[in-house]
């Protein structure tokens, strides 16, 4: 599904009438629905169908899924912020490790530990993450701005204005203009 998932769904969409209650059809729509970012939807999606199928152990499963992906962010976030990198970053590894097909959610786990791993100045490891997070997430602003402080301060700073073009581009509002801005005065 990774890279398709507006048509997946639109396919949800156009044929929702003839399988609404079909448990692995809901399953499908609500994880569309969490891989385009709209997780509160596919917790809807997933809850109801419980309500509708008690016995519903896909759906089940999903929720307490992305439940402990959105708690493992939260929790790396917070060691990030306190300045415990090696925590951090084991929390979202560990979000990671929880449904590595949820490819917004892994998008951003990559990101944010790139984040970690840069502090810890592991510039390399954290491109690496910022590459898999852009992989997973081609229009995901915010992993090509982080790409392009990574490459900056690895001393590669034609590539980072192309990263921060970029990241801007997709988010005008993410302020990458002014570090692109900053790398072409500085050349």
């Amino acid at each position: 599904m990774q890279g398709h998932t507006k048509e997946a769904i639109q396919f949800i969409q156009d044929y929702q009438q003839d399988l609404g209650i079909n448990n692995n059809f809901l399953h499908a729509k609500g994880f569309a629905l969490a891989c385009s970012g709209k997780t509160e939807n596919a917790k809807k999606v997933w809850t109801d169908a419980v309500r509708m199928d008690p016995d519903n152990k896909l759906c089940k499963q999903a929720i307490k899924k992305l439940n402990k992906q959105e708690e493992a962010k939260q929790k790396g976030n917070d060691f990030l912020k306190s300045s415990n990198f090696a925590q951090a970053i084991n929390q979202y590894t560990e979000g990671i490790e929880l449904d590595p097909h949820n490819s917004f959610m892994v998008s951003q786990l990559l990101n944010n530990r790139a984040a970690a791993k840069m502090k810890q100045k592991n510039l390399s490891s954290a491109l690496d993450d910022c590459n898999k997070a852009i992989e997973r997430n081609p229009k995901y602003a915010r992993a090509y701005l982080r790409r392009g402080d990574i490459k900056k301060e690895m001393g590669n700073k034609t590539e980072a204005i192309v990263d921060f073009k970029k990241a801007h581009e997709l988010d005008p509002e993410l302020g990458a203009d002014s570090r692109y801005a900053s790398e072409q005065k500085q050349q």
